[in-house]
């Protein structure tokens, strides 16, 4: 709430009088150590430590003002950039709240935290109604030709999250998103509508494969092929390049194909669907995640679709998978407050030794997904 801004902002002033807080903020964000997304119920006691131990802004222990000036600081952001949790009265079972954006007379939610709109940062994966009409499609910061961010870091900040762009006055709008899009930009230059390729034969349709990442940064590794299953020729091979959700064309003929996504990181969660163009409401006649090979049928041709969900396959078993314990050392190099918290955890810490493949658990508890 604007209670917490008030107290985030006047903390960072408080540390710009004091070198040393200055400098050790200044220190983690080149060396990209994320402290901002540290549970709030870890102490800044807690934190220095393993920052300490890690070689970061030793230069505090023997400056009692400045470290003070920091854990002032420290407490109060991370409390700020604290989203709650939705009453699970209210909830719909997928982290969201069933909140009726359009109702709202104004960009005025329950657990909105104002200083987030125009921050450069889109926050349409957050509980709310940020990317919505009525808060300016977060004023501006979900597509790339309209974010600004802050005066001082539009730079920094714009893109670092990805775009979900849905503001229908946006060239880069997305009618996979949002319906209104279509119609809005149908006489703009850059509109991806221009895009739409036209299949080359008679006998094929127009399908869209769309891609979601959980982590809102696109596959990086993750691969997705699609092949005829009966000659084997390869009709797409691509991923999400960036940002949560990406959409490609793929033109189809009745018949059998099979998908192969491999690769993939520890902790993403990959999913795709294969949805006909243009018919909204049409259910996806394929869907899954990765790694994953399935097989999926087009126009009742007479193959079992075993593309119905979720991978339920054994992720280490794919050669380009990167699991766990070969990201230690970047969890290490720039999550070093995350992982003392983890690791002090009885709990959290069983899934931090895990070998391979950890357990399914793991992905409930806040302190392992910190």
């Amino acid at each position: 709430d604007d209670s917490d801004e008030i107290t985030c902002d006047s903390a960072l002033a408080q540390c710009l009088g004091a070198v040393e807080c200055l400098n050790c903020f200044s220190e983690l964000k080149q060396n990209e150590v994320d402290w901002a997304s540290v549970s709030s119920g870890l102490s800044c006691e807690a934190a220095l430590k393993p920052m300490y131990d890690a070689g970061h802004c030793t230069a505090l222990r023997s400056q009692t003002a400045a470290q003070s000036a920091f854990c002032v600081t420290y407490e109060a952001c991370i409390k700020s950039q604290e989203v709650p949790k939705p009453d699970k009265k209210e909830s719909n079972g997928n982290n969201s709240t069933n909140m009726d954006c359009s109702k709202l007379e104004s960009c005025d939610f329950p657990g909105v935290h104002k200083q987030f709109l125009g921050d450069g940062i889109c926050n349409d994966k957050l509980p709310g109604c940020y990317n919505t009409a009525i808060c300016g499609y977060d004023m501006g910061d979900c597509c790339e030709d309209t974010c600004k961010g802050m005066a001082d870091a539009a730079d920094e900040y714009c893109g670092l999250e990805g775009y979900t762009c849905k503001d229908p006055q946006s060239a880069k709008c997305s009618s996979v998103l949002n319906p209104e899009c279509a119609s809005e930009n149908n006489n703009d230059d850059d509109n991806d509508e221009d895009d739409v390729p036209v299949c080359q034969s008679d006998v094929e349709e127009l399908y869209n494969l769309n891609m979601f990442d959980s982590f809102g940064d696109g596959w990086e590794e993750t691969m997705l092929e699609i092949k005829e299953s009966t000659s084997g020729t390869s009709i797409y091979k691509g991923s999400l390049v960036s940002g949560a959700m990406g959409s490609d064309y793929v033109c189809l003929k009745s018949m059998c194909y099979n998908v192969i996504a491999s690769g993939g990181i520890w902790g993403k969660e990959v999913s795709w669907e294969v949805k006909p163009y243009g018919k909204a409401g049409a259910p996806a006649i394929a869907s899954g995640g990765a790694p994953m090979t399935c097989d999926f049928a087009v126009a009742g041709t007479s193959c079992e679709t075993t593309c119905n969900g979720r991978t339920d396959e054994d992720p280490t078993k794919d050669d380009d998978y990167k699991a766990f314990k070969e990201m230690i050392q970047c969890i290490e190099n720039k999550c070093p407050i995350q992982l003392a918290a983890c690791t002090s955890d009885e709990a959290c810490n069983k899934c931090y030794e895990a070998e391979d493949l950890t357990p399914q658990y793991c992905f409930g508890m806040d302190t392992f997904n910190d």
